[in-house]
């Protein structure tokens, strides 16, 4: 959906129209900061260290297993 917007965007600005108003919806961040730490955020929530680290790891490989 992001990437339909920004290209709808696009071809708006191209032909002199206005631009699409987008809403983005944050659905939390995992960051890896290296092998050994990361960084998850949601709203006001922030962690930080080796937890958000290996929650990436397996969101990152749950993904590649959906391909």
């Amino acid at each position: 959906e992001h990437a339909d917007i920004i290209i709808e965007n696009l071809k708006r600005i191209e032909t002199k129209k206005h631009p699409a108003k987008y809403h983005f919806k944050s659905e939390g961040m995992l960051i890896s900061l290296g092998p050994r730490k990361g960084i998850f955020s949601k709203g006001n929530f922030v962690m930080t260290g080796w937890i958000p680290r290996i929650m990436k790891y397996y969101v990152q490989r749950r993904q590649m297993m959906e391909m």
